[in-house]
Order: C-alpha cells, then sequence, then structure tokens
C-alpha cells in the first residue's frame, strides 16, 4: 500500500471501497434479478491467534445488499469506524465475503 491508500483514513473513521468485477451476458440482467451482498469483517488480534489454530472467529462490521442494474462492476462503500492498521506489532485484519445472487439464488 502507498499513502494514498490511507488518505481517508483516521482516528475515527475509514473508507472501504469494494470494487466487483464480474463476466457474463448481458441478457442476464433482463432475465432475472440480479443482487449483490458484500459483507465486511474484523478478525482483531484476537481472532488471528484462534485463526491459527483453525477456529474462525470474524465480527461482522456491516453487510450491504445491492440491486445490479445493468452494469458488470458495482462499487460497494464501507465506512469502518475507529480503523486499525496492520503492523507486525498489531496485525489486525479486515476481510470480505461477496455474494452474487439470481432471482435470490445464490
Amino acid at each position: 500500500p502507498t499513502s494514498k491508500d490511507f488518505e481517508s483514513l483516521s482516528a475515527k473513521k475509514a473508507t472501504l471501497d469494494v470494487i466487483c468485477n464480474f463476466e457474463c451476458d448481458e441478457n442476464i440482467f433482463q432475465s432475472g434479478d440480479i443482487s449483490l451482498s458484500v459483507s465486511l469483517y474484523s478478525m482483531g488480534i484476537v481472532a488471528i491467534e484462534k485463526h491459527k489454530s483453525g477456529s474462525d472467529s470474524y465480527n461482522l462490521i456491516e453487510k450491504i445488499e445491492t440491486k445490479c442494474k445493468s452494469s458488470n462492476e458495482v462499487i460497494v462503500a464501507f465506512d469502518i469506524p475507529n480503523p486499525q492498521l496492520w503492523c507486525p506489532e498489531r496485525p489486525f485484519l479486515y476481510s470480505t465475503t461477496i455474494s452474487l445472487f439470481k432471482n435470490n439464488q445464490l
């Protein structure tokens, strides 16, 4: 990462843009309801130790669901309250899951 990657970072809030690109036939938008679900999780330092031992522990920060109109690219923005930077001394991690649905089917 460069300093530009952290321009929106402050002690109280950071913004994370998740850009979702998917390839599909343009006709898919006419043949059904297409939606996207994006979840942002924090792992934290304790969760990393649990993950190393085989026990995942994530804390959901926010889940955003949106309809896909007629584009193969969707940008979802998350505001992260009190963001934590990663460093070797305090390895704080964030994770996302992205799910694409057609007519409410994964």
